[in-house]
């Protein structure tokens, strides 16, 4: 049986602990886990992630389905990739409001 994960420590760059208390102080979420492996553009426009698996059968973890569902859930194409099968499209699980920027003042 798997033991429980330990409480993950504080970040070890401490300029992106301050920026991610500072956001969070905002009410925002955020997270470093769960981006795909890859982030792939055509020169022309045009652009998609892909998360590479080594089999089909392996699943996203958790933190990598809510990334990739929350992308493909604005518009942005996601898939994941094996070796076995190709290119598998992540569906988003819920529609999403149109996206929106978050703007932060520039500055301190």
């Amino acid at each position: 049986m798997r033991q429980p994960r330990a409480p993950r420590p504080r970040m070890k760059n401490a300029a992106e602990a301050e920026c991610k208390d500072f956001i969070m102080s905002t009410g925002l979420q955020i997270t470093k886990l769960g981006w795909p492996d890859f982030f792939v553009w055509h020169p022309d426009g045009g652009i998609a992630v892909v998360e590479v698996k080594r089999k089909s059968t392996h699943r996203l973890k958790k933190s990598q389905e809510q990334v990739m569902a929350m992308l493909a859930a604005h518009g942005i194409a996601c898939y994941k990739w094996t070796p076995d099968v190709g290119f598998i499209k992540i569906k988003p699980k819920e529609r999403q409001a149109p996206l929106q920027p978050i703007h932060f003042h520039c500055g301190k």
